[in-house]
């Protein structure tokens, strides 16, 4: 799989994120309509990735071009002010 083709694949996908705003970081999850995965991502300050599950794997600068392709369904925070939770 390229580049092309992932992005392709998630523009039109359910995206959820897990982020901690002490760290900087964030985890991303892409599911099709039906809810079924199809990639996931982490991205820090010294990695960023994204693995699908049918193969196919992009870091660094390929992987940010992913990182916010897809309808964003769910945000939450995964730091200590966790109880800030927000929903889109």
């Amino acid at each position: 799989m390229n580049l092309t083709q992932a992005s392709k694949l998630l523009v039109e996908s359910h995206r959820s994120e897990l982020v901690d705003h002490a760290f900087g970081d964030a985890e991303v999850y892409w599911e099709d309509d039906k809810g079924r995965e199809i990639a996931e991502g982490y991205f820090g300050r010294n990695s960023q990735g994204v693995d699908f599950v049918d193969g196919g794997s992009f870091s660094s600068n390929d992987a940010m071009t992913l990182r916010d392709l897809g309808i964003l369904v769910a945000s939450k925070r995964n730091d200590s002010l966790d109880d800030l939770n927000h929903y889109c």
